[in-house]
């Protein structure tokens, strides 16, 4: 919880109450761009094994929430790109 005082500006409480949330929503939205574009890559132009690592660890993610459209659209696009490709 932010303290305020009550003799100072509270321009603090202010960059918490609208920055936190940007910055919040920034940092998600770069790290599902970096998510899809790794998951865009075909598995054997992944040369780095961190990357392939982080390629496993974002398919078994999607693969335990199914449930969720956009996560049962990945599987289908990414099972077709390799049954074409493989």
């Amino acid at each position: 919880m932010a303290y305020i005082d009550s003799t100072k500006d509270s321009i603090s409480l202010i960059y918490i109450i609208i920055v936190l949330p940007l910055l919040l929503y920034m940092f998600r939205n770069k790290y599902e761009s970096m998510k899809d574009q790794l998951l865009s890559k075909q598995i054997k132009n992944i040369k780095n094994t961190l990357e392939l690592e982080k390629y496993f660890q974002y398919l078994i993610e999607m693969i335990e929430n199914r449930d969720v459209l956009k996560n049962k659209v990945m599987i289908e696009g990414i099972i077709k790109s390799h049954a074409d490709n493989c």
